[in-house]
Parts: C-alpha cells; sequence; structure tokens
C-alpha cells in the first residue's frame, strides 16, 4: 500500500496533466475564434457596395438574334405549316458536270427521235451519216464541218452536208422541234479559249430558250473524249483533261438556263479517261466509229426526261402494254 507521500505526488501529477489539457483545448478554441473572425472580416469587404459612378452608364441594346446562313433572322418561320419565301440561293456557280447530268430514266422507243433536231459540227454529222436517222425522215440535223459556237451566235451562213448555206438559228428554228441537242465546242476550243467558248455558249443557251417556243427540250451534250495519242499536229491542245473542266462549265450553264445535260462522255469513255479504242473512227483524235455513234444514239434514248406522250420500250419502267 502506497504512504502518503506516493499519493500526495500521484494527485499532483493528475492536477498538473488536467491543467495542461485544458491549456491546450483553450489555445485550441482561440485558435479557432481568430481564424472566423478573420474570415468575417475579409467576406464584409468584399460585400461592400461599388461607389456610385458619377455619370449614369450607357443604355446597351439586346444582342440580336442569331442569323441562319441563308442570311434571315432565325425567327421560326420556317416551322409552320403557310409557304414561306425561298431563302436559299439556286445559283450554281460550280460543279461536277457528271452531279449535274440527266440519270438513266427507261429507254424510249426510237420514235422518240422523230422531231429532234441536231445542232452541231462534223461529230454530228457523223451521227447523222452512221444513224440513218435522216435518210428515215426520222430526225432533222442542222450539222456543219468545222462550225462553232461563235458562227451561231453571229448568225454566219455554212454549209450543210449536203452542201446547201443555211443560217444555223434560223435553219433550227425553221425545223419546228420537239426536241434538240447541241453538240458543239471541239472546232471552237482547238482556236480560242476556254473563256471565250463558255461566253459564246452562254449567248447560245440564251437565244435558243428565247427563240424556241416553250416545251421544246434543249439538250446540251457534252463534249466526247478524246483519244490523245490520236491527235493530229494541229490538235494538240485538245486534252480529255480540258474536255471535262469545260464541260463542267457546260453543265452550269445548263443549269443556268434551264435545260437538260446530257454526259455521252459516260458511254464511250475507258477506265483511263480516254475514248475506247472501238469507239474511235480511223481520221483522228476524236471522230468516231459507226459502233461509236449507235451507242450515242443508245445513250439519247436511255437518258430522256420523262414525257407520257414517249412511247418506251418493253423491259423499260415506263413501258405501256397497247
Amino acid at each position: 500500500m502506497a504512504n502518503y507521500r506516493e499519493f500526495y505526488e500521484q494527485t499532483r501529477r493528475r492536477k498538473r496533466k488536467a491543467a495542461r489539457r485544458r491549456f491546450v483545448a483553450a489555445i485550441v478554441v482561440l485558435g479557432a475564434v481568430l481564424a472566423a473572425a478573420l474570415l468575417l472580416v475579409r467576406c464584409g469587404k468584399q460585400a461592400e457596395p461599388a461607389p456610385a459612378a458619377t455619370e449614369e452608364p450607357q443604355a446597351t441594346a439586346a444582342p440580336a438574334p442569331l442569323k441562319a446562313q441563308t442570311g434571315r433572322e432565325d425567327d421560326g418561320s420556317w416551322n409552320t405549316r403557310e409557304p414561306v419565301e425561298q431563302t436559299i440561293d439556286g445559283e450554281i456557280r460550280s460543279a461536277d458536270y457528271r452531279m449535274l447530268a440527266l440519270p438513266a430514266n427507261g429507254k424510249a422507243d426510237s420514235s422518240y427521235l422523230n422531231g429532234v433536231t441536231f445542232l452541231g459540227d462534223s461529230l454530228t454529222q457523223g451521227f447523222q451519216t452512221y444513224t440513218g436517222l435522216e435518210a428515215k425522215d426520222r430526225s432533222y440535223f442542222c450539222a456543219y464541218k468545222g462550225m462553232g459556237v461563235k458562227q451561231v451566235v453571229d448568225d454566219a451562213a455554212v454549209k450543210n452536208l449536203a452542201g446547201e448555206e443555211q443560217v444555223p438559228m434560223q435553219a433550227l428554228i425553221d425545223s419546228q422541234p420537239d426536241n434538240v441537242y447541241v453538240e458543239l465546242g471541239v472546232n471552237t476550243l482547238n482556236n480560242t479559249t476556254d473563256e471565250s467558248f463558255i461566253a459564246y455558249y452562254d449567248r447560245m443557251l440564251e437565244r435558243l430558250t428565247d427563240e424556241l417556243p416553250d416545251g421544246v427540250g434543249i439538250y446540251v451534250q457534252a463534249l466526247p473524249p478524246i483519244r490523245e495519242e490520236k491527235r493530229l499536229p494541229n490538235q494538240m491542245s485538245l486534252t480529255n483533261e480540258r474536255f471535262r473542266q469545260v464541260n463542267d462549265q457546260l453543265a452550269v450553264l445548263a443549269a443556268k438556263w434551264g435545260v437538260y445535260f446530257l454526259d455521252i462522255q459516260e458511254a464511250l469513255v475507258d477506265e483511263e479517261g480516254q475514248m475506247r479504242t472501238e469507239y474511235l473512227g480511223n481520221y483522228d483524235c476524236v471522230h468516231m466509229s459507226p459502233e461509236g455513234y449507235r451507242v450515242w444514239e443508245n445513250y439519247i434514248l436511255t437518258h430522256t426526261v420523262y414525257n407520257r406522250r414517249n412511247t418506251y420500250e418493253n423491259g423499260s419502267s415506263y413501258y405501256i402494254e397497247s
């Protein structure tokens, strides 16, 4: 049993330990109080209102509504049952001619070519000779060797295959066609710039759409491919790449004047972008063999604009059994 002195010392040690704990707790509490007070002071300073301005601020307009790419304000007018003004710019300025060309559309009977007038140069004369359409009184040909677009626009007198002198535009109008197929460009491009050619072609289409009666179908035909290794010395400026670029512009002109673009290249070109050898004639790089002209004729019959008056061949999606 511990004596009195030992008991006394133990009591004193417990008292000292308790006092130290109270002191440490007091320090912790005091620190917390001081930190809270400091935080309140800082918050109070941030919450103080800014000094009043000496001048009244200028009123600012509310932000304008965003505009769509069409240039109209997005007022929700598209979401309505009522017709609204067209806002999309319909003018085509550049395109791949293949995207604007007529797609295959059944196959019209050869009687479709009754009442068709073909306007063109020696290529069209070859078409005239090897298809025999003129001899069968099926089609009319305004076809002139060496003729260019400028001669059509300027009403120049030229000679047809029979040696008769004609003014192409007047002869075309006098033929009273149901449809017109134009194939011009090789002679012009061999002697002038692309820009000049397109300018004259534009003027020619303007005249055709103005001077032919409403309802006459006008078909702008693509420049055909050539066989470049067969070019004559005076044809070296003609290339398939140049023809493709010009065809892009012809397709745009057709869209501009509301006429049809016919991609005859599709039927005549090989995998390398040149005229198929079996479709090429013996004369030069561009004139065709009889087989090439027959392929051209068939392409026309399978790429027409639908008309209920047309007769379609058996097997076509538009064929009607009589």
